[in-house]
C-alpha cells in the first residue's frame, strides 16, 4: 500500500509540475490518464470520458496528446451481453470500464489505446470527477478562458463550456492546460501531493502499472 501511494504521489507530481525527484523516472515514459464518468450507470466505475497519452522524459512532460473521444475499439474483447443487445459489435474504449473489475477493464483500456496508437503504456491512472475536482482545488484557482475556475464541479463547469460551444474535447483540454499552467508554482506540489493521496485512499484515484 505505502509503495502504491508513493507511487501515485510520484506520478501527480510528474503530471502537475514537471519536476523531476527519483533516478527510477529517467527515461521516456508514456502515461495513459482516463477520466471515468460514474454517472453513466453500468456494474463497473463508469464509462470513461476523457483521455491523454502523457509522455515524459527524465520526468519532464514533453508532450500531451488527447485520445479521445474518437470511437477506439478493443481488437479482440468480448462485448458484454447487454452491449451486444443494443448492436455493438466492439467494446468501445468508453464501454472498456463496464465490468466491476477496475484491474482487468484497465488492462482492457491500455490496450485498446495500444492497439490504435501504436504506444506503449507504461502506467494507467483512472480519475473520477470527485478525484479530479480535489485536484482541480489543489492545483487551483485556475483560469479558464478569462474566467476563474474555483470550487466548482468540473463536470458542470465543462458542460457549461460546451453549451458555449466547444466541444467536449475542447472544454476538457483547457481545463488540463490550465491544471499544468498553475501547477508550475513550487507552491502547488504539497497540496497536489496530499490531494492525490486523500483521493487514492477515497477510491476516486486508480493506478496501474
Amino acid at each position: 500500500m505505502a509503495k502504491k501511494i508513493f507511487g501515485i504521489i510520484l506520478l501527480l507530481i510528474i503530471l502537475f509540475s514537471g519536476f523531476i525527484f527519483f533516478s527510477f523516472v529517467i527515461g521516456e515514459h508514456k502515461i495513459l490518464l482516463l477520466g471515468i464518468d460514474p454517472s453513466e450507470k453500468r456494474p463497473g466505475i463508469g464509462a470513461v470520458d476523457m483521455a491523454f497519452i502523457i509522455t515524459t522524459d527524465n520526468g519532464k512532460i514533453i508532450n500531451k496528446t488527447s485520445i479521445y473521444p474518437g470511437g477506439m475499439y478493443h481488437p479482440n474483447a468480448t462485448v458484454p451481453q447487454y452491449l451486444q443487445s443494443i448492436g455493438e459489435k466492439k467494446l468501445l474504449l468508453h464501454d472498456t470500464f463496464w465490468e466491476n473489475d477496475t484491474a482487468a477493464a484497465a488492462q482492457l483500456a491500455r490496450e485498446t489505446v495500444e492497439y490504435h496508437t501504436n504506444q506503449k503504456i507504461d502506467v494507467t491512472i483512472i480519475i473520477n470527477p470527485d478525484g479530479l475536482d480535489a485536484l482541480i482545488n489543489a492545483a487551483g484557482p485556475l483560469t479558464v478562458n478569462g474566467e476563474v475556475m474555483e470550487n466548482v464541479s468540473s463536470i458542470e463547469w465543462m458542460r457549461d463550456d460546451q453549451s458555449q460551444g466547444n466541444s467536449r474535447g475542447t472544454a476538457v483540454q483547457e481545463v488540463m492546460d490550465a491544471m499544468l499552467q498553475s501547477s508550475k508554482n513550487p507552491a502547488k506540489i504539497v497540496p497536489l501531493s496530499i490531494a492525490a493521496v486523500q483521493q487514492y485512499m477515497a477510491g476516486n484515484i486508480y493506478i496501474f502499472t
